[in-house]
């Protein structure tokens, strides 16, 4: 079942405003429009925009990035651009599956599970690039340059992305975009810590589907999560692109893509 809006509509008490802040910042994961009855909130500095529904006013508190029109708009861009690049690409993947087979004993593809749109879990295509018996489902440890894991098929595969090529097959299956943020192993960790323990803001990142490519990666922040701080780092750049989604923006980064990261040092 879709949500599309919540109202918070509280009987008066003194505490309404504290109980709607934590409401708020509670409901911040859902992908759903947030209301409040105007009542519920005070004081000369509260500036939030206001949305009739039926004849009563609300205060908006939160709103889901993309309307309806402009997620038509991106899954136009992703069907089509995703499809011309399958057709595109096809004989060169051909030729980077019989390399794989021919290098290590194995499937061509990987599976993995992840997370995406709306906190839905997906299974994320890849081409294989570890030895079969070494491969990390989950990801209790992240890949590291030089790690021993890495098929020699798999060191060129990582180092040009090809690797994510398979994603397309994502894209088409409407599980993915061609631009979003990247989506995570169910068990990644940095520093100790499971990825969404460590920023509160990064469950907001399940507010647009998961991407091949971002605005992170091309600002450099890929690879390897060392500390905190590049997880922070990376969502950061995450929050920035949903707040300020457009087709254009999606295109720039596409080619910024191809421009800067097909071949990168932060790749491995």
């Amino acid at each position: 079942m879709k949500i599309h809006g919540i109202i918070i509509a509280l009987s008066p008490a003194p505490e309404n405003e504290k109980q709607i802040a934590d409401l708020s910042w509670r409901l911040r994961g859902v992908l759903a429009d947030v209301f409040a009855k105007p009542s519920l909130i005070h004081g000369p500095d509260v500036v939030l925009p206001v949305q009739s529904i039926g004849s009563m006013p609300f205060l908006v508190l939160q709103r889901r990035p993309l309307n309806e029109w402009q997620r038509l708009l991106k899954k136009t861009i992703d069907m089509t651009i995703g499809l011309i690049a399958v057709l595109v690409l096809l004989l060169p993947a051909v030729v980077v599956a019989v390399a794989i087979k021919m290098d290590s004993p194995g499937p061509i593809l990987f599976r993995q599970p992840r997370l995406g749109f709306n906190n839905r879990q997906f299974m994320v295509f890849k081409f294989r690039s570890m030895y079969t018996d070494a491969s990390d489902i989950l990801s209790v440890k992240q890949t590291s340059r030089d790690d021993p894991r890495v098929t020699r098929v798999g060191k060129w595969l990582r180092k040009l992305s090809i690797d994510e090529i398979p994603q397309l097959l994502n894209v088409l299956r409407g599980e993915m975009s061609l631009v979003g943020p990247r989506p995570h192993a169910l068990q990644t960790r940095v520093e100790g810590e499971l990825l969404n323990d460590v920023t509160a803001e990064y469950i907001m990142r399940f507010h647009v589907k998961p991407g091949i490519t971002g605005w992170a990666q091309v600002n450099g922040a890929r690879g390897e999560l060392r500390t905190t701080d590049d997880l922070r780092k990376r969502v950061s750049y995450d929050l920035e692109y949903i707040q300020n989604w457009s087709a254009w923006f999606d295109l720039k980064i596409m080619a910024l893509t191809a421009i800067r990261e097909i071949v990168s040092r932060n790749a491995f």
